[in-house]
């Protein structure tokens, strides 16, 4: 089983969030497609698989950060090998086989899901019903700042403390290039002149 580690892109970087799995739990992936996306404190990065397989688990949902090295997510080359960890998973937690269905559809941690069939079973109803309570708590929620951003505004506070703050303002004679408006140029906007003359000289 390989175990597929949050990358590293330079020498600050410490953590990064995974912002777009291109593959579900269960899919095949190929030797250098791209598999994930992850942001971090400067960029974005399209990732791609390692090696060729399934993928077998994933452990850094979609908006979770994870430290550089740390494993997030599991490729089995071997459907052999993804065969045995979807029947282990299966004897830990009794799941249905349309409930199973969506949880690989959406991505779900069926961990997260109570089940309400005989022996604690997974059900396609409860499966359904924790995606619709998911969206309207989603809705409400405000989404943590990812790497990216905190750096973004991190330097823009730091610019605004450190810089001098001054208004400048001019006073512009614009009477002749009115008479020159109101002759043939009345359907073209001031704005529209000033950006013809500003290309002319610079």
């Amino acid at each position: 089983m390989y175990e597929l580690r949050m990358p590293k892109f330079g020498l600050t970087m410490e953590e990064g969030t995974i912002t777009k799995w291109y593959k579900n739990e269960g899919e095949f992936v190929n030797k250098g497609e791209s598999l994930f996306e992850v942001e971090s404190e400067k960029i974005i990065n399209d990732i791609e698989s390692p090696i060729s397989g399934y993928l077998t688990k994933i452990l850094a949902k979609e908006g979770e950060s994870r430290k550089v090295g740390e494993v997030i997510a599991y490729i089995a080359e071997k459907k052999e090998e993804l065969k045995k960890v979807e029947e282990k998973e299966e004897k830990e937690i009794p799941i249905s086989p349309l409930a199973k269905k969506l949880v690989k559809e959406y991505g779900i941690d069926i961990s997260k899901i109570k089940g309400s069939g005989p022996g604690g079973r997974i059900t396609e109803k409860d499966v359904k019903e924790y995606i619709s309570k998911y969206k309207e708590e989603k809705s409400e929620i405000i989404e943590p700042l990812t790497p990216l951003r905190k750096e973004i505004i991190e330097r823009l506070s730091k610019t605004y403390k450190i810089s001098i703050l001054v208004t400048n303002v001019t006073k512009v004679d614009f009477s002749n290039l009115m008479k020159i408006k109101s002759g043939n140029l009345k359907e073209i906007s001031v704005t529209s002149i000033l950006l013809k003359i500003l290309s002319i000289v610079l």
